[in-house]
């Protein structure tokens, strides 16, 4: 992972049209940084295409107003319209998180970069991938690119959804792994007319309550072992029909778990069709759980990671338990415990 941003800075100078994507799934960060960018090209004039994995949740809807997103394939005859010179693949490098989007680019013959901030995947096959791990969200780096490495003006627009970005991605600034600049990027951000109020009800104040009946489901079928330290729950595909979820309904509830007293911890199951498992996992910090993740064809940061189980949701939990419970066997007693 390149952390100089100046052969990125370079290709997106070069380039008078510029196809962007996310990761399937796409969140706050990921369309946040792909707006931002969206935007901060279609200034400078250049031409730009927005096409993702899979449609995002209605919550997002407020990040297009102007119905930007484009899904792929539905709207793969409208990208291969025109010739594109650059592809930039946004908020993830792992090829399972991106639908066949980047092979299609890739086919297409349209140069592909990847702009992250998650741990590099062992298996990444790609050379041009510029990032940075400690980076609590892609939005502080698509700050860092377009402010100190292109010199481009920051706009209103743009700055609303960087901000957007960080903001979701540390779950309102509560999870910041001890890094200011995110705070300072944000500081800068918000005289430029973000309104914080905003965002804030936009993100995490405007849940369907279709939402908070699972959540009361789950909260209600959790499961502990370890002493208290491993908490989870296996949500089964009938649950999610009864409720009529969508998959981001669900992005929270690890960490609901993860909140209480004593859990170190917290896995979601997530059966959204039958054999078909979401595995969502985190921590508080004593143990790292990136590299079960990982173990299982996923990936993450060190403290929230995920991974997809093809099989049973049982089969699922009895594979997952004992990379968990080895995890915290092997993991040194934390300092003051």
């Amino acid at each position: 992972m390149k952390s100089s941003f100046a052969g990125l800075a370079e290709a997106i100078r070069k380039a008078d049209s510029i196809l962007l994507t996310t990761h399937s799934g796409p969140d706050g960060d990921g369309l946040g940084s792909v707006a931002a960018l969206a935007r901060a090209m279609r200034n400078q004039g250049k031409t730009t295409f927005i096409l993702l994995p899979d449609a995002p949740a209605d919550r997002y809807a407020f990040l297009d107003p102007n119905g930007e997103f484009r899904v792929f394939p539905q709207h793969r005859a409208e990208a291969e319209a025109r010739t594109w010179d650059l592809g930039l693949v946004v908020d993830t490098h792992q090829k399972t998180l991106l639908g066949g989007v980047d092979d299609w680019m890739k086919d297409s013959g349209i140069r592909t970069l990847y702009f992250d901030h998650h741990p590099l995947s062992p298996d990444f096959d790609g050379t041009e991938i510029y990032g940075d791990a400690t980076a609590v969200a892609t939005g502080c780096l698509v700050y860092k690119l377009l402010v100190d490495e292109l010199g481009w003006k920051i706009d209103k627009e743009i700055a609303g959804s960087i901000y957007i970005s960080i903001s979701y991605d540390t779950n309102s600034f509560k999870y910041l792994r001890n890094d200011p600049d995110a705070l300072a990027i944000c500081a800068d951000l918000i005289p430029y007319g973000v309104d914080t109020t905003w965002v804030y009800r936009s993100l995490f104040a405007s849940n369907p309550l279709r939402k908070a009946r699972v959540l009361g489901w789950v909260l209600s079928h959790m499961e502990f072992s370890e002493d208290g330290r491993l908490a989870s729950v296996s949500i089964p595909h009938t649950v999610i029909d009864e409720f009529k979820v969508e998959r981001d309904d669900l992005r929270d509830a690890v960490t609901n778990i993860l909140e209480i007293s004593g859990v170190e911890i917290a896995a979601v199951l997530k059966e959204m069709a039958v054999g078909e498992v979401r595995i969502s996992l985190r921590s508080k910090g004593n143990f790292t759980i990136n590299q079960v993740a990982a173990a299982m064809n996923g990936g993450g940061h060190a403290l929230a990671a995920g991974c997809e189980f093809l099989g049973p949701l049982d089969a699922a939990w009895d594979d997952l338990r004992p990379r968990l419970t080895g995890v915290m066997a092997d993991a040194p007693e934390p300092s003051g415990a």
